[in-house]
């Protein structure tokens, strides 16, 4: 009769990772790498996913982001947004919003309307705002809220003095518009005519 029996043999523990011929890196807890030793002499070499100096940079990239890029942004979007803030049938360039007629009137039919909107015939202050007058006004022709008494300087409709910021051609003694520039005429020809008025806050 054959007896048998059993060996019990004792676990072996588990090669640690220095034993494996692995090395930890111990720069950041949870973001160790073990790489094995190199063969050879080579001496041993460690790694690290060194994602902290990545957070560094992503952090002094999000901060001049926020203080530089973002009220830029914020300011081209707030000039872009003139135009809406005008009144229906108004068109908003800069701070100024901008109204064209289809009617025809003269000159002193035309001021008086203007005035009921709380606005002036139309005042132009920079060549921007001529630009975009001209281009809008074609082969039509618009008063604007330029006049002149015999021998006296041209004078916008608020009392101011023009400062020649531009040519005014002919003779006569009130301003208007075309896409060719700005002449003069005699006021009381019926033609079309341009409003303007600053952007107030409740527009």
């Amino acid at each position: 009769m054959t007896s048998s029996y059993t060996s019990v043999y004792p676990l072996k523990e588990a090669p640690s990772v220095e034993a494996s011929g692995f090395h930890q890196c111990p720069c950041l807890q949870g973001e160790r790498q073990a790489l094995p030793d190199s063969t050879g002499d080579a001496p041993r070499q460690e790694v690290c996913k060194l994602k902290k100096d990545r957070w560094k940079i992503f952090s002094i990239f999000a901060l001049v982001l926020t203080v530089v890029v973002v009220p830029v942004l914020y300011l081209s979007f707030s000039e872009s947004t003139k135009a809406m803030e005008c009144s229906e049938e108004w068109i908003g360039v800069r701070r100024k919003c901008f109204y064209f007629s289809n009617d025809t009137r003269n000159w002193t039919t035309s001021k008086r309307f203007c005035s009921s909107q709380g606005s002036e015939l139309a005042q132009i202050d920079t060549p921007e705002e001529m630009k975009f007058l001209k281009k809008h006004a074609g082969t039509s022709m618009y008063w604007i809220g330029l006049s002149r008494k015999l021998g006296e300087s041209w004078k916008w409709t608020n009392g101011t003095t023009f400062n020649a910021g531009f040519e005014i051609s002919g003779n006569g003694p009130f301003a208007f518009l075309n896409s060719d520039g700005v002449h003069s005429s005699r006021g009381f020809v019926d033609i079309k005519w341009i409003c303007s008025k600053p952007i107030s806050k409740t527009e």
